[in-house]
């Protein structure tokens, strides 16, 4: 399958595509671009993903990337057909996951997502999440801090404690008198070890069209004011270090609207000033009127908080 490329370096350059659609499961050219650090140009990446699409049958482009009101820029998204996973084990590529998102079948033009690893049906989400992580990597390099991907958390867990982790955390806590108990989920989990040896986790909560103060806490908390309750209980008690094995957690929460933004971290301010949950809101992965570009200054612009003042997260917080 193999046998077409002619040059060991261009053999490289493929190794390096695979291993990053295998870590995030879905890319647009101009994210896979500038997580290939500059090693081709970026006429070179559409030319290629074309050949291992068109030629090969290594990547495929699922059809929701064309539901969006810009859809006639060519977003190019493309993710990894089962030829392509069976050329990338053959090459021994195998890299730790950053986004577990799937599909249930890659080959299919359907692309519906599972709920296997994350709880969403929704393209456009799941590239929100993707992209931000992706974002957080191209920051991280750029400032020399260390990116700890959530499969590379996953793998020291099973290394200490012999299981994996359990992404369903529990909590029970009470609010307004009620006993509300339940489990959350992640959007997405990472890690950064900065210059100093350092290390600092989060979780993710990618928010959407979901009501900000809906009182009805039944789902688990579907609302921002279901999660905000629910992981004040988890940070409180530790309980993450049991289930998600890292140290320490912040919860960072993303929303494409700023006036939802700032509505979300005014209610968590009213029901208890913390320093744990940073808000803010990144571009429009779906609406933005051209192919979204990576946004590594996510890493150094400010987060806003519930209280004290804003902080960016390339350095060690106080």
């Amino acid at each position: 399958m193999f046998k077409h490329y002619r040059h060991t370096s261009d053999t490289q350059i493929t190794r390096d595509i695979l291993e990053l659609y295998l870590k995030y499961g879905y890319l647009q050219s101009n994210f896979l671009y500038a997580l290939m650090d500059g090693k081709v140009g970026k006429k070179y990446i559409v030319r290629k993903q074309y050949a291992m699409r068109e030629k090969y049958g290594l990547l495929f482009r699922p059809r929701e990337q064309y539901n969006c009101e810009n859809s006639h820029y060519a977003f190019f998204i493309h993710g990894l057909t089962e030829r392509g996973r069976e050329l990338a084990k053959e090459l021994g590529v195998n890299p730790p996951i950053i986004a577990n998102i799937t599909r249930r079948d890659p080959d299919e033009t359907r692309g519906e997502f599972s709920e296997t690893d994350v709880e969403t049906k929704n393209f456009w989400h799941a590239m929100g999440i993707i992209n931000t992580l992706a974002s957080f990597e191209i920051g991280a390099r750029q400032h020399g801090i260390t990116f700890i991907s959530e499969g590379e958390i996953r793998e020291r867990f099973k290394q200490t404690n012999g299981r994996d982790v359990d992404f369903d955390v529990p909590f029970t806590t009470t609010y307004n008198g009620q006993i509300v108990t339940g489990k959350r989920k992640r959007d997405f989990l990472f890690g950064l070890t900065y210059r100093d040896g350092l290390s600092s986790f989060f979780v993710g909560e990618n928010e959407r069209d979901n009501p900000v103060d809906n009182p009805d806490l039944s789902r688990d908390g579907s609302s921002w004011l279901g999660k905000d309750i629910a992981y004040r209980d988890i940070i409180k008690k530790k309980t993450y270090q049991e289930h998600l094995g890292v140290p320490n957690l912040r919860v960072l929460v993303t929303t494409k609207s700023e006036s939802k933004s700032n509505h979300q971290r005014e209610l968590s301010k009213k029901i208890g000033e913390t320093n744990y949950f940073l808000f803010k809101a990144i571009p429009d992965q779906k609406s933005t009127g051209k192919s979204p570009a990576p946004f590594p200054e996510i890493l150094t612009d400010l987060w806003q908080r519930a209280s004290n003042e804003p902080i960016a997260i390339y350095r060690k917080s106080q």
